[in-house]
């Protein structure tokens, strides 16, 4: 049986990003090891946009001092649900992060814990290393209780450094609404 290109695009457990040639890696593992993270690392590297204009334009919109790609949170995006099928606690633990993509794609990832303790050791690491507003934002806290969320956020709010103050008022946002 032959399958269209539309079709493999979907029953394809690798991601595809839409360039051409297309990059493939299988983003679906029970424990991402070193061997996996290199090989993820080199995989992010080709997702980089060839217009350096559109890169420099990201990094000064989100002001971070972390590498852009361009088009950094749809690709993100995309990672995160391949990521999410497998143990991307594994992943969560073993990154680390060097790049915006990587960053974008933990937040999205973190959004996914529905353990309050776990989601809060994760997100209280994550956040101390947290240098732009993108990261901030995409987080999600809708899977967890809004006394939880409120104990966090002041802890948040007590902290010396900006962003993890904003993911304490985040988290007061994600209360109003």
């Amino acid at each position: 049986m032959c399958l269209s290109r539309k079709q493999v695009w979907r029953k394809s457990p690798a991601v595809r990003i839409r360039h051409s040639p297309p990059k493939i890696m299988n983003l679906i593992k029970e424990n991402w090891e070193a061997k996996d993270f290199a090989e993820f690392k080199k995989f992010e590297k080709s997702l980089k946009e060839k217009d350096e204009a559109k890169c420099e334009w990201e990094q000064n919109i989100v002001g971070t001092s972390l590498e852009c790609f361009g088009k950094t949170s749809t690709k993100a995006k995309q990672l995160a649900r391949e990521i999410k099928k497998g143990n991307f606690i594994s992943f969560v633990q073993g990154l680390k992060i060097e790049n915006l993509l990587e960053s974008l794609t933990v937040s999205h990832l973190l959004s996914q814990i529905k353990d309050f303790s776990v989601f809060e050791k994760k997100l209280t690491k994550f956040a101390q290393g947290i240098d732009n507003w993108a990261s901030c934002d995409t987080l999600n806290f809708s899977k967890h209780s809004k006394e939880s969320l409120f104990n966090l956020a002041k802890k948040f709010l007590q902290s010396e450094k900006p962003f993890v103050r904003r993911v304490g008022v985040r988290i007061y946002f994600e209360l109003i609404n």
